[in-house]
C-alpha cells in the first residue's frame, strides 16, 4: 500500500513476506529503508530521535603489536580472495553445505552461505578462549545474521565490527554474487577473524563480529539486532561497518571514505587518525552514499560509522548487478587488505587487549 510518493521517494507500508523480496522489483539504483512508524511528536517532526552521542577516543598512537597482527598473512590479498571466489561462486563452493548462486536474503543461497561463514568464523576464532558464534533469527522470510562473540571482563561496552553477507543481482536474475557488494566486507572479516585468532588475541573489552542479512531489503538484519542490544541495556563502545571495498576506478588513488551523514563523527575521526597511522597510502575522504548497517546502531543511540571503497558517490559498474565478480576491471584486492587492516587495527585499539 502505497503511503506517500514524491519524485525521488515512495513510502510504502509492506508485509514482512513483501519485503524479503521487494528489491527484486525495482531498479539497481534504487535503495530500500525500513522505517519504524512513530506518532507525531509536538513539533511535527516524524521522529524523536534519541541525542546520538559523541564519545571521545583517546588519540591514537601507532602500536608494533597492532601493526603485527594486522599486516598478518591471514589478512593478505591471496587469502581473503580465496575466500571472495568460494562467497561469489567463482570457485567450488562446499560440497557438505551445498553450492549457492545467490545470497539473496530470502534464498536458500544465503542460508547456505551463513552457515559457511559461520564454519570460517568458528574455525578462526577457535584458539581465542570463550568466543562463541551463532545464528540470530529474526524473520522466518530472511536468512540469520551470523553473530560471534568473544568475552571480556571489561563492561564499558562492546565493539562490533559487521558487514552483511546477503547481495543483489541484476533486474530479473536469479544469480547475485556480491563480490563487492558485500563480499568485500565479508571477507574482510573473515581475514580479520584470521588475524586475530592466529594472535589468540585476548580482549580488554568483549568483541562481535557480525554477518548480517536483509541490508538489501533496508538494513533489516541489522535493525533488528540493533534494537536488540538496546532493549537488553547493552553498551557499545563502537560499531563499525565495511560494505563495498573493492572497486577503484581505474586512474584513481586506492582509497578510504566514510559516511558523511548518519554516522558518529568522532568515531569516523578515530578510525580516520588510525588509517593514517596504519595506511597511509589510502586516500580518505567522505561518501554521500546510503545507506548501511552502521546506521541501524547509529539510530539506537550507539556510537557508529563505516568504511567504503571510495571518495565520492557509489562508481562501480557492477553495482547491484550479477557481474558483481572479482575477477573484473577495477576490483581492487590492494584497497581491500587496506581496508581491512584498518578496521583490524581500529579493532584492536578500541577493544583493548
Amino acid at each position: 500500500r502505497i503511503l506517500s510518493l514524491s519524485e525521488d521517494a515512495i513510502v510504502m507500508a509492506v508485509s514482512p513476506e513483501l519485503l524479503s523480496v521487494l528489491d527484486r522489483y525495482i531498479s539497481f539504483d534504487t535503495r530500500i529503508l525500513l522505517v519504524d512508524f512513530r506518532p507525531l511528536s509536538g513539533s511535527g517532526s516524524l521522529y524523536d530521535e534519541p541525542e546520538k552521542p559523541e564519545p571521545v577516543f583517546k588519540k591514537p598512537k601507532f602500536n608494533t603489536v597492532v601493526d603485527q597482527i594486522a599486516s598478518s598473512s591471514a589478512l593478505s590479498e591471496k587469502r581473503i580472495l580465496k575466500d571472495l571466489r568460494i562467497l561469489t561462486g567463482e570457485d567450488p563452493q562446499p560440497k557438505d553445505i551445498g553450492e549457492w548462486h545467490s545470497r539473496h536474503s530470502s534464498t536458500y543461497g544465503a542460508r547456505r552461505a551463513a552457515q559457511w561463514i559461520k564454519q570460517q568464523l568458528e574455525a578462526s576464532l577457535s584458539s581465542i578462549n570463550g568466543s562463541t558464534c551463532s545464528f540470530f533469527e529474526y524473520s522466518p522470510y530472511f536468512a540469520p545474521n551470523v553473530v560471534c562473540h568473544i568475552p571480556a571482563a571489561d563492561t564499558e561496552g562492546l565493539v562490533l565490527v559487521s558487514a552483511h553477507l546477503d547481495s543483489r543481482g541484476t533486474f530479473g536474475s536469479t544469480t547475485a554474487p556480491g563480490g563487492d557488494d558485500d563480499g568485500s566486507g565479508t571477507g574482510a572479516l573473515l581475514a580479520i577473524a584470521r588475524a586475530i585468532g592466529n594472535a589468540a588475541v585476548q580482549f580488554a573489552s568483549p568483541v562481535q563480529l557480525v554477518a548480517f542479512s536483509g541490508e538489501e531489503q533496508g538494513l533489516v538484519g541489522s535493525q533488528k539486532y540493533a534494537k536488540s542490544l538496546r532493549d537488553l541495556g547493552t553498551p557499545v563502545k563502537l560499531a563499525l561497518q565495511m560494505d563495498m571495498l573493492a572497486y577503484r576506478k581505474p586512474g584513481e588513488p586506492l582509497q578510504l571514505a566514510f559516511p558523511d551523514k548518519l554516522s558518529t563523527k568522532s568515531a569516523t575521526a578515530h578510525v580516520s587518525a588510525l588509517a593514517e597511522l596504519y595506511a597511509p597510502q589510502l586516500t580518505t575522504g567522505f561518501t554521500p552514499a546510503c545507506c548501511s548497517d552502521h546506521q541501524s546502531f547509529w539510530e539506537q543511540g550507539f556510537p557508529a560509522t563505516w568504511v567504503f571503497e571510495r571518495n565520492g558517490p557509489i562508481a562501480d559498474p557492477m553495482y547491484h548487478n550479477s557481474g558483481d565478480l572479482t575477477n573484473r576491471t577495477g576490483y581492487d584486492t590492494e584497497q581491500l587488505a587496506a581496508i581491512a587492516k584498518v578496521v583490524t587495527a581500529t579493532l584492536l585499539n578500541v577493544a583493548g587487549f
